[in-house]
Order: C-alpha cells, then structure tokens, then sequence
C-alpha cells in the first residue's frame, strides 16, 4: 500500500509509487522488517530531511499489519521522493519503526537525485539493531554501526522488490567502472634540495561495507592505499670528493583500506581484511664520493625501493628496504564487551567504550558483542499493566534502549489484583464483604468473586434485621404476640436480639386462666377489675381512679394509676408501619436506658384514651403532638389473623384493621 506527501521545504515532494514524474527523476524509497508485527513493531515513520538540517524535515507514518492484517500497510512500505525544483538536492532519509510512540529501530540512508533517472534505496528495520545506538553520522546494520545506506540501485517497476540480504560477504571483486579511484600519491622534492616527498594518500573506505543483496555484481570495490611519495634527488658534489646530498625521506604508504581482492572466509564479518597501500620510493644518490641515503622504510602493505646508486665516486649502496605493512589490532566495527560498555573497532584500533542501558547487558563474543535487553522476571515482553502477585500490581515500560523493564509496583490496597497482563488491575471494590439491610425487607450480600473483588447481590425477605456485615433475612416461625393454645397453656412469640420471632410456651398458674381480650394472657378470671384511669369530669360523676401521669423528663410518662411506662413522644410523627412491622418496631427501641419496649394490647392503648376531648383523644400536656389517627395494638382479631386491632386518637374508638394497614406507633413497658 502507498501514500503520497507534500515536502516543499526540502524542494522535493514524497508522492505515492504509482505517480510517474515527466522527466523520471526520482528515488524510490523501500523498506523492510522482519520484527513481529503488531506485538514488537506496530508502526513506521520515514522522515526526510534536506540539505538545511532538522527544519527542512517531513515525516510520514505507516500503521502496520502482518501478512494477516487488513486495512492496514505490509512490508516492504514504498515511498517516492521526486524533486519539486532543482534536482540536485541531496538529503537523507531515515525509516524508523516504532511501538506505540517508543523507537524501536532505524536505519538511514543518504541519497542525491541523478536528472532522468529512477534510483532505489533499500532499508531495512532488522531485530538485530533494535538494542544498537548509533551516534554521530552512522546507523545500524545487521547489528553493528556503519555509514548510512547508499543508493546503488536503479528502479526498475517491471521487477518485484527483493529485500536486502544484511548477512552477505563482500562482493570479491571490483566492480569496473562502479570502482572509485584510490588516493593520489604525494609529490617528491627537487633535485638538489633535500625534500622529503608528499606521503601517500588514505585509503578508500568500502563504498559498500555490507553487499547490499545476494547479487554480489552490486558490490563497489574499495580503495587501497595511496602509494607513497619518492624520496627527494641527491645534490651534486664538487670535485668528486665533496659530499654529496642526501635522499629525500622516502613517503610513507598510504593508510589501510579494506581489500576488495577476496571475500572474508567468515560470512557474518562486516568488513574485508585489510591491505596496505604502496610503500614510496627512496631518494636518489647524488654524484660524488659519498653515497646517498636511501629513503627511509615505508609503513604500508608493499616494500619501499630503495634509492639508485651514483655515477663516478664510490658506488653508493640501495636504500634501506621498507618494511611490509603491519597487521590491525582488530577488524573495523567488530565489537566487543568491556564489563558493561561495548567498544566498535575503528581504524585497527578499540575504542572507548559505550555504556549498555540500565536495563541490558554487554555479552557475546569479540567481533560480534552486543547489548542485550536483561529478562523482567515480572514483565517478560509485555507492556501495561500486570499482576506481579494476588495484591500488588506493576507497571511495564520500554526505555529508550528498547528493553522493557518493571518500572514500578504498587499494592493493591482495596481488593485484589486481576485481569489479563497487559491490562490488568486493582479492584474497585463497590461494598464490604458481609451482609447488611437495605431496608427492612431488602438485604444486600457482599461476597469476594473468584478475582479477588466484591461485588453485591440484593434480595427480598420478610425482615431483614441484624447489625451490617451480618444481617439476615428472618425466617419467623410464628406471629410476633401471644396466644392460647389452650385454657391453662400461653404460646408466646416474642422477636429475639436479631429480630427474629421465636415462641415459648407455658402453663397458666393456679387460679389463671388465659383468656384472650386483645392480646392473650394468663389471668385472673376477674381480669376486668384491673384499674383503668377516668377523667375528672367521670371521677366527679362517681368513677374511679381519676388518671395521674409523671412525666419522667426523660422521653417517658409513667401511669400511676395502672403503673405502665408510656413512649411520652412519637418519634416520628408522621411515621407509619404494617402491623407486622409495628410489633417488631417496639422490641428495637431503646429509650430511657430501657431496651424492654412492647406494642401495648388493646385494652393497654384504651387506658391512656382520654373520651372527654378529641382530636387527639389523649392528654396532650403529658402527650403532645399525638397524631388523630389510628394507632396499632398488639391484639389481633379472634379468628380473623388478617386484621388486628386499633385505637382511634381522633374519637377514642376501637376498630379492626386489616394487618397490611399503615399507621402509627406508641410502645409501653
């Protein structure tokens, strides 16, 4: 797939591989790469930059696939540079592949237009590079770092695009006319002067450190040594015995170039072994009776001549035969380890060393030693988020070395660590393990799943009762109240500390027995002589025990004339119950320091009613803010258990009512 993008600041255009320029300048820019797409190298960016630096910069991104992906860019990514003005312009082009928006590899080349011509340049993102950093004007290639790529290539769209082979050997043998010519030697000294000659010029470098494919017909040759300067002329002596000049110092050889005459024995080296240029001639003898000095012995791959003999005198002796050049201390851009900094090779000799990232370590042996990335125990190859144990998770990062490293860990302090790496995390949990009431008849469950978070679970009981985290539904085996079961036995069901009924049964004294007028009891036969209070206005007409309340100051009003203790104040006036509830509501209460509250029966709730007022029907100095409403006795209906009885504070009246009913609540002890 191609794209195409403007680039006016560099005088040349990026434009996509099928456009065709008139003239047919262009360059055709190819890149490969062999890293996993999308796990290790999910996107590549081109930059081009002109001859004016970093300013005249245009980039292009290609989001990658595999060959299995869709919609998205394969290997090799194209991308024409055509010039858009003056087709001279040289620049440099710099692929990069990247993960997210970390650099993972890149390779660079340098390219120039040739007027009418279509040239291709080759990169290649190779796995290798991916831990090798480059500096200055050198890039990466099949693990070492080199000049940048060269264009060599002519396009031809009528021939399918075959990726670089990075482990190549040299080609062997030069290239003809594609051969540069080597360094010129250096010029010698006047007759008669002792001059030392020029020295030899430096060696050529491999246009080509690397062949470029398996067609080794692509590989430049390199230069070999300039070959070294003559030595300067003898002076003439006087009358044949007079001194006569000196030689010149013979030139020294030219520097070592690597050798393009045979192809290393060793296919992964970098480079040819190296060859020394010419050693320069020696100084001619002078006439007279002293012989010349030959030139002194060159340093490079070829011996020196040494220096003519002389005419007349005595016959002056050849000069000193140089010696053969010397071997390099090591191959140029083999590399190896120095406790944790790799040194490169340049020039036959090591240099300093450059460190390896926090996160890798020097190893390999000479000529191939690297940095490589140190195994994450936790991490491994993914990034994000993972669990490094049940309650901590870690955070995965790639530096800028390309390693990927745990950068940080923090416990998981509210749950537990969960999901997949990469994406894990800590839970949020969104409740308290345990149970706990909603409502009176809603309980919720908090329970710990198979990831370590809680999560909550709602259900519907009869009453939902118990402190939070260990609530339950009540499963009541009998109605809240008390019941004959016989005329000598009471049934008497009562809620417990969790709110829960329970019934106990026992057997009515001697002389009781129970009877039932409200809420069943063991009584006296003569249960209706128990003393009920009477207002002024009755007593003055002749009944008895004229009403007389305490108001305790504490929330509470004692009867004097029955001794009950009353709930002095609805607690919340326009609070309503079912019946059910109400006869659980009062066993809740707390009040006064007492906890031993009932719902009061029926006739308990007439002996506060006072039928000489209404609305409320209740003595309002010692009960105020009564409501006029219905008010829930303890008494159920004889043989009717779906209603139960009620006191009217409106008028003072009793009335059935059925139990799903809603009204208010005043307890007694």
């Amino acid at each position: 797939m191609r794209h195409g993008l403007a680039l006016l600041s560099l005088a040349i255009v990026l434009a996509t591989a099928c456009q065709q320029n008139q003239n047919n300048t262009k360059i055709v820019v190819a890149v490969w790469s062999d890293i996993p797409v999308p796990t290790g190298l999910d996107n590549v960016r081109i930059d081009v930059t002109g001859p004016t630096g970093p300013s005249a910069t245009t980039s292009k991104t290609f989001f990658s696939k595999d060959s299995s992906g869709s919609g998205k860019t394969f290997f090799p990514i194209q991308l024409e540079v055509v010039p858009s003005g003056s087709a001279s312009a040289a620049f440099t082009v710099t692929a990069t592949g990247l993960l997210g928006t970390n650099a993972i590899v890149s390779q660079t080349g340098h390219v120039s237009f040739v007027a009418g011509k279509s040239l291709l340049l080759k990169l290649r993102l190779d796995p290798v590079c991916e831990t090798v950093i480059c500096t200055g004007d050198s890039t990466c290639v099949a693990g070492t770092c080199n000049k940048p790529i060269e264009v060599t290539t002519p396009y031809d769209p009528s021939q399918p695009l075959i990726a670089p082979d990075l482990s190549a050997p040299d080609a062997g043998l030069p290239d003809g006319a594609a051969d540069v010519v080597p360094s010129i030697d250096g010029a010698g000294g006047d007759e008669g002067v002792d001059v030392a000659r020029g020295t030899g010029g430096a060696g050529g470098l491999d246009a080509t450190p690397l062949d470029v494919g398996s067609d080794r017909t692509a590989d430049v040759a390199v230069f070999t040594g300039g070959i070294g300067g003559g030595g300067g002329s003898g002076g003439f002596g006087v009358g044949g015995d007079t001194l006569t000049g000196l030689g010149g110092v013979q030139g020294a050889g030219g520097a070592a170039g690597p050798d393009a005459s045979q192809p290393d024995s060793v296919v992964t080296d970098a480079l040819d072994a190296p060859l020394g240029g010419s050693g320069g001639a020696g100084g001619v003898i002078g006439s007279g009776s002293t012989i010349g000095t030959g030139g002194a012995a060159s340093t490079g791959g070829v011996v020196g001549t040494g220096g003519a003999t002389s005419t007349g005198g005595i016959v002056g002796t050849g000069g000193v035969t140089g010696m053969g050049g010397t071997t390099a201390g090591c191959q140029d851009n083999a590399t190896q380890c120095s406790g944790n900094t790799l040194q490169t090779c340049t020039n036959g000799q090591w240099g300093a060393g450059v460190a390896c990232g926090p996160q890798q370590t020097c190893s390999g042996p000479a000529g191939t030693a690297k940095c490589t990335c140190n195994p994450d125990p936790v991490c491994g190859s993914t990034l994000g988020n993972t669990c490094e144990n049940p309650s901590k998770l870690a955070t995965c990062t790639r530096d800028s070395y390309g390693c990927i490293y745990e950068s940080s860990a923090v416990p998981c302090t509210n749950g537990a660590c969960s999901g997949p790496a990469g994406s894990a995390s800590c839970c949020t949990n969104g409740c308290t393990a345990g149970t706990t009431c909603l409502s009176s008849t809603s309980l919720q469950t908090c329970a710990v799943g198979a990831n370590g978070c809680t999560a909550a679970t709602t259900s519907t009981c009869s009453v939902c009762t118990g402190a939070a985290g260990s609530a339950s539904c009540c499963t009541n085996s009998c109605t809240a109240g008390a019941t004959c079961l016989s005329s000598t036995s009471l049934q008497t069901c009562a809620a417990g500390t969790n709110g829960c009924t329970a019934s106990t049964t026992t057997t009515c004294s001697t002389g009781q027995v129970c009877e039932r007028c409200g809420t069943a009891s063991c009584d006296d036969p003569n249960w209706d002589e128990w003393p009920l209070p009477n207002i002024q206005a009755d007593v003055a007409a002749g009944a008895p025990n004229i009403e007389s309340y305490s108001n305790n100051g504490d929330g509470t009003v004692t009867d004097n004339v029955t001794g009950l203790m009353w709930q002095q104040a609805v607690a919340v006036p326009s609070a309503t119950y079912t019946w059910a509830n109400a006869v659980a509501y009062c066993p809740t209460l707390t009040l006064a320091g007492h906890s031993d509250w009932r719902l009061p029966t029926q006739i308990e709730l007439m002996s506060i009613v006072d039928l000489g007022q209404s609305n409320p029907s209740i003595n309002s100095t010692y009960f105020p803010s009564t409501p006029s409403n219905y008010f829930w006795s303890s008494s159920p209906v004889a043989g009717s258990p779906s209603d139960a009885w009620v006191v009217d504070f409106f008028t003072g009246n009793t009335n059935d009512i059925a139990v799903s009913g809603t009204y208010p609540v005043r307890c007694v002890r």
